[in-house]
């Protein structure tokens, strides 16, 4: 994808941008990844700064087979099983959080940005929206507390159909 340019999802509307979710550098990654290896008497590769170059610059949501689908055409000077052996490594790393499972059932990662958020999921032109709603937050709080608890984590998936789509039928 050039730079300006913008990438069009199935229904003709253009992909959304992540709204106030705070941007990690690449930089700030790469020391992650290191302080991790080290922490764990691993090896540096080049391959994995590859990979999260990759992530980095093209992938917002994604699957491990997506990812090797972007390597190919960004890098493809790195092996799939090289890729399928390092997502392990920047999930441990705190680099990468699993966040969604697909129809397919694979596992959907993202950078793992520290910021919380939800999921909304087009189930006709499958773009993942990211939300975060003060609202929401505070409800769930009350109700966790309803009970007695405090709420320490929780994740939220709706799925919704395209009004592009919609309009057109």
């Amino acid at each position: 994808m050039k730079h300006g340019r913008k990438r069009l999802l199935p229904c003709g509307r253009a992909r959304s941008v992540p709204n106030g979710k705070a941007q990690v550098s690449f930089q700030d990654l790469i020391n992650k990844l290191n302080s991790h290896l080290s922490k764990h008497r691993l090896k540096k590769s080049y391959s994995r700064l590859a990979i999260m170059d990759v992530i980095f610059r093209h992938a917002r949501h994604f699957s491990i087979p997506d990812l090797v689908q972007l390597a190919q055409i960004h890098r493809p000077d790195i092996a799939f099983a090289t890729i399928y052996r390092s997502g392990p490594v920047l999930l441990s790393a705190g680099i990468l959080k699993k966040s969604l499972s697909d129809d397919s059932g694979h596992t959907i990662y993202e950078l793992d940005s520290e910021v919380h958020h939800d999921h909304i999921i087009c189930k006709d032109c499958a773009e993942v929206f990211e939300f975060h709603s003060p609202a929401i937050e505070t409800q769930l709080s009350m109700v966790a507390g309803s009970y007695g608890l405090s709420l320490t984590v929780h994740e939220h998936v709706l799925w919704a159909e395209c009004s592009y789509f919609q309009r057109e039928s």
